[in-house]
């Protein structure tokens, strides 16, 4: 129970370190989440809910620091340069980019909130939500209002987790780079929330709207899957070609300096690039 929404998300992380490539994944999937469940751990203090839940709430905070990690690893990244950013440091990547910006696109919303290039700066970002909440926990826990509202503040978040990833999916027109597994873990959880919350007692109208919800924008993304398959293939198939090509280039290069100019050695190191 704690292990398998977390576990939802590795094959998208392993596809994403495997294409070299993280476009098409919404990196605000990983924000949503991230404020959801340390939001939850707060009204765990207030309200202690089961503590398999708990568990899965930090399980989901670790996995989605390490998917993001790797999204902003292979950002925007040119296949053909196996140097990508690394997200730890703004500073290479203002060397790789000239200054330009043109490997991460610039964000457009206020403080470019959630669209940073270097890890640390979601990192710190989490750890002044954080430092919030606690601020806000010594004040305002004896009140039940406070409490009860974390929860909702919770649940709110985690309702509107599946947007991000349809608005991209239709800006894109393609859902190429967005794991299916991720999606059938969206939909089989969603599905179960909503019937647990309608056949079990105490569950208020707002729980059950926002399971409604949700599961309603994960068929929407369902749709999208099948209305845009065909860009989708494409996309997927072009992904695939630039990665390959990109590999056997260094690779190719690698050999020939080695003195393993041959055929055989060619081969061997356009296999391992695929």
């Amino acid at each position: 129970m704690a292990v398998g929404p977390p576990l939802a998300y590795l094959d998208q992380y392993i596809a994403i370190i495997r294409s070299h490539n993280s476009s098409g994944f919404s990196l605000d999937i990983s924000g949503l989440l991230i404020v959801a469940n340390v939001t939850r751990v707060f009204y765990w203090l207030g309200n202690r809910f089961q503590t398999a839940l708990l568990v899965q709430s930090f399980l989901m905070i670790f996995a989605q620091f390490a998917l993001l990690y790797v999204c902003l690893l292979y950002r925007d990244a040119s296949p053909s340069t196996p140097g990508v950013i690394d997200p730890l440091s703004d500073q290479e990547a203002e060397a790789l980019t000239g200054g330009t910006g043109k490997t991460v696109r610039k964000g457009t919303r206020p403080g470019n909130l959630w669209q940073w290039r270097g890890f640390g700066s979601y990192v710190e970002f989490v750890a002044l939500l954080i430092l919030l909440h606690c601020s806000m926990f010594l004040v305002l826990h004896s009140f039940e209002w406070y409490v009860t509202g974390l929860g909702f503040v919770a649940l709110g978040l985690e309702a509107t987790l599946p947007i991000p990833q349809a608005l991209i999916n239709f800006e894109r027109k393609s859902t190429a780079g967005f794991r299916r597994t991720v999606l059938i873990g969206w939909v089989g959880g969603d599905s179960w929330k909503v019937i647990y919350f309608f056949l079990t007692d105490d569950n208020s109208a707002s729980f059950k709207a926002c399971a409604i919800f949700q599961l309603s924008v994960d068929c929407v993304i369902l749709l999208q899957t099948w209305m845009y398959r065909a860009k989708t293939q494409r996309d997927e198939a072009t992904r695939q070609a630039a990665y390959s090509a990109g590999v056997a280039g260094p690779a190719a290069v690698a050999a020939v300096v080695g003195g393993r100019s041959s055929p055989e050695g060619s081969g061997r190191y356009e296999d391992n690039g695929v």
